[in-house]
């Protein structure tokens, strides 16, 4: 009787490539650090001088600042695509939306950081400690020139 291996290779190799796709799968949607990001942006911006106040929002956490003529709503970006109307919603007309990653900034989540985000929650899954870089959407008045503050201070949460 001959035994073919061409079947269990095959489910050998579907295995092997779904693992990492079920890890992502199981993903809530939301950084397990959310509560340390607000915490650390709230702090971030009182040393920087503003009088943030901040408020849950209906997904995550919703931050005011306002430093002179300067307003900020700062809230946590989320990189999945069913999230990024979410990422938009309650920004003042009068107000300019950036992103912020890791101390670099964008006018629209790119696709690497959102693959960053992934491959971050398969490392975790599979048990290592790596640290997730958060990205925050920051709408901004005119008179305020976010891009001279030191986000990179708040970029690594683990």
């Amino acid at each position: 009787m001959k035994s073919s291996h061409g079947p269990k290779l095959v489910l050998a190799l579907a295995l092997a490539l779904t693992v990492p796709l079920k890890a992502v799968k199981l993903d809530t949607g939301k950084p397990t650090t959310s509560d340390n990001l607000r915490a650390a942006t709230i702090a971030f911006l009182a040393r920087q001088g503003f009088e943030p106040r901040a408020q849950e929002g209906s997904i995550g956490f919703l931050i005011f600042a306002s430093l002179g003529d300067c307003r900020l709503q700062i809230r946590e970006a989320f990189p999945q695509w069913w999230f990024r109307d979410s990422n938009t919603a309650r920004v003042p007309k009068e107000s300019r939306l950036t992103f912020v990653f890791d101390g670099e900034f964008s006018s629209d989540i790119p696709v690497a950081w959102s693959l960053n985000y992934y491959w971050v929650r398969v490392q975790q899954r599979l048990g290592l400690h790596v640290s997730w870089n958060s990205i925050l959407a920051v709408a901004a008045t005119h008179g305020c020139s976010i891009e001279a503050l030191p986000w990179s201070e708040i970029a690594d949460l683990s």
